[in-house]
């Protein structure tokens, strides 16, 4: 088998197609208005790419016959294309992230000073407890 023909569709689908390229725009659009690093351009495009691979190409096909194919496509599909498509913006996510625990970290702290507590619990029927 010649290592281009892997490349051919097993079932064209345009949905993955134009899903697949709508995203790299979208990624190159991102990258000329902000600045990023290599490696962050690298994992997007892999993540990208292995996702685009396993799902638009002949490993489809032989995923449907044979069951580690099959595992390889779910594992590039839930975990290893995902992972480096957020690796590719892992500072974002991380100050995110950080943004988001300190602030109900902080809004937790300012409530137990302040000495609101929570709601008064509602009267349970007695099997509830």
């Amino acid at each position: 088998m010649n290592p281009l023909q892997w490349l051919v569709p097993w079932e064209t689908s345009f949905f993955i197609v134009i899903v697949t390229a709508v995203t790299a725009m979208l990624f190159i659009r991102g990258c000329l208005r902000c600045r990023l690093l290599f490696r962050q351009k690298l994992y997007f495009g892999a993540g990208l790419l292995s996702m685009y691979i396993v799902t638009h190409t002949q490993v489809d096909y032989y995923a449907e016959h044979a069951f580690f194919v099959h595992q390889f496509q779910s594992l590039v599909l839930h975990h290893l294309g995902p992972f480096f498509i957020v690796l590719a913006s892992l500072k974002m996510c991380c100050r995110q992230l950080y943004s988001l625990i300190t602030v109900s970290f902080a809004a937790h702290v300012v409530t137990m000073i302040l000495g609101a507590s929570s709601p008064e619990r509602p009267d349970y029927p007695s099997y509830c407890e």
